[in-house]
């Protein structure tokens, strides 16, 4: 195809706000975006531990799990709170969690334990003097070796 009958057609094409995006389409050209320019924040979440997740919690025959659908979303605000902070150790407190996911604290305690024991989060726990603080926590990567060994038990 040559850059003349490229041009030609584009002429002919109506690509509202954004000819950028339906050129690289009708090249073929993998799309690109710069998130900076984009104006929309990203959460980045690793796929691996979402599908070990997955596979550990199956769904039930009507296509339903409730324990992995609020193990989900915790997730995913831990994810969201370690993305804000930019990098993978960070504190928050267990209330701030709840509010942010919409479940109770005492739900958080249990998956974010739960999170713990299927080793994707690690909990410090941070005192001054007797009180205590914001918990520091540290969002871990799929290990697959660690996985495998993890994935024998039913953990939750």
């Amino acid at each position: 195809m040559t850059m003349e009958h490229i041009n030609d057609t584009l002429k002919n094409k109506d690509f509202g706000s954004s000819p950028r995006r339906h050129v690289s389409r009708y090249l073929g050209e993998p799309e690109t975006r710069d998130h900076k320019t984009q104006g929309v924040a990203r959460l980045w979440v690793e796929k691996k531990a979402i599908r070990y997740l997955r596979k550990k919690y199956p769904l039930d025959n009507r296509g339903l799990n409730r324990k992995l659908r609020t193990l989900l979303v915790i997730y995913f605000v831990f994810c969201e709170v370690t993305s804000n902070q930019e990098k993978t150790e960070f504190q928050v407190t267990y209330k701030t969690i709840a509010k942010m996911t919409g479940v109770s604290y005492s739900t958080v305690q249990r998956y974010a334990d739960a999170l713990i024991r299927l080793k994707l989060l690690a909990k410090e726990n941070i005192k001054s003097g007797k009180a205590n603080q914001a918990n520091k926590w540290h969002l871990l990567g799929y290990n697959p070796m660690i996985h495998a060994i993890n994935s024998s038990g039913q953990d939750g």
